[in-house]
């Protein structure tokens, strides 16, 4: 349990660092580029201790963990759906 949660904070480590260096090239603010970074560490936090929690024995946990991937999946695909649908309306000026 101990070594997972080490692998966790690691991947939570690398991830935030990645995303910190994509954000450059982002061409807005420096408070939007953390609102994103900020957006997209929230849901992959919420991945990881999803997936954490399924490594559990306890059915009420793993229940929980199933919950938190399941919806960490949904909410990071309704993010991009919903920014490529405000990008399109801001290119063709609506």
């Amino acid at each position: 349990m101990i070594l997972g949660f080490a692998v966790i904070v690691l991947s939570i480590f690398l991830i935030h660092r990645t995303l910190d260096g994509f954000s450059m090239f982002l061409k807005t603010t420096k408070e939007t580029r953390k609102g994103v970074v900020s957006t997209v560490f929230s849901v992959c936090l919420m991945f990881c201790t999803g997936f954490l929690l399924r490594l559990s024995t306890d059915s009420a946990l793993i229940d929980i963990g199933y919950f938190l991937t399941d919806f960490s999946f949904l909410l990071s695909y309704l993010l991009i759906a919903f920014a490529a649908l405000f990008g399109q309306a801001k290119y063709y000026g609506n």
